[in-house]
């Protein structure tokens, strides 16, 4: 059951990792603790994260009469980017939800080295309604930091589905993927200066 818990708690995009679940029993009720790192960054966020988790427990497990989720916020040591891509060779794309590609990109922060890339075929590319919410939501599943985009789509379905899960959506005018994580780079260390 603990292992079910964890699958429960880990499948909400919002969460990062440390998945320290705790549980004892008293009759037929069950008791549930946990121990989560979120990567929102406002403590609103990460209550509707740890609520989520809290109703999908109680939902599919029986006899869960009590669940405590606490949430840390994530130190993050690395930032993984998607950047829509027009082809492989990474050319960045001018749209979102149509960019043929995805540039999945794992950058270590402390110095920015790129530990890990690769691209990845957009599925919904074919798709005619609500394509860009669902680009959104599969990319939640790459557990994605950050995404970059040339397109303007503030407002729109995607900026909720990532924010709601801590997902930062930055505009970029850089017309590769190399000038693009090298603008991220250089926007990075000014912040820390």
């Amino acid at each position: 059951t603990l292992r079910r818990l964890r699958e429960i708690i880990a499948e909400d995009p919002a969460v990062v990792e440390g998945l320290e679940v705790t549980g004892r029993n008293a009759g037929r009720f069950r008791f549930v603790e946990a121990e989560i790192t979120v990567r929102v960054r406002e403590l609103e966020q990460a209550e509707t994260v740890t609520r989520r988790g809290e109703r999908r427990i109680r939902g599919e497990v029986p006899y869960v009469d009590r669940v405590l989720i606490h949430a840390e916020p994530v130190r993050r040591t690395h930032c993984k980017y998607a950047v829509p891509l027009a082809d492989t060779s990474g050319a960045v794309s001018e749209h979102y939800g149509d960019a043929p590609y995805f540039a999945l990109v794992t950058v270590r922060l402390s110095d920015g080295t790129v530990e890990e890339q690769q691209i990845v075929s957009n599925p919904y590319l074919a798709e005619e309604k609500a394509k860009g919410i669902r680009v959104a939501e599969w990319l939640l599943g790459y557990k994605v930091d950050v995404v970059l985009s040339r397109a303007d789509v503030q407002g729109r379905g995607p900026v909720y589905v990532l924010g709601n899960a801590g997902v930062e959506l930055r505009r970029t005018e850089a017309a590769t993927l190399t000038e693009a994580l090298e603008e991220q780079q250089r926007d990075s260390e000014e912040e820390r200066q």
